[in-house]
């Protein structure tokens, strides 16, 4: 897969809820990567958001697989 097949569907300011909405999308079933996640640890600040990135074609699906998540 090309990096230019991959879109980033979210931004996190740190990498444990990117890594919690990563594991979530994987068990729903979608191929989920992640972006800046190690220099997010190093400099915590936002300044380089962790972003989580999905094929483009399943990008609408998987923002729809989120919201239908509860959040309790």
């Amino acid at each position: 897969m090309a990096k230019s097949d991959l879109i980033v569907i979210r931004r996190f300011s740190n990498e444990g809820e990117a890594q919690i909405v990563k594991s979530l999308l994987e068990s729903g079933g979608f191929e989920c990567y992640l972006t800046n996640e190690y220099t997010s640890q190093v400099w915590p600040t936002g300044l380089f958001a962790c972003g989580l990135c999905v094929k483009a074609d399943e990008a609408e699906r998987a923002n729809e697989f989120l919201e239908a998540q509860p959040t309790d």
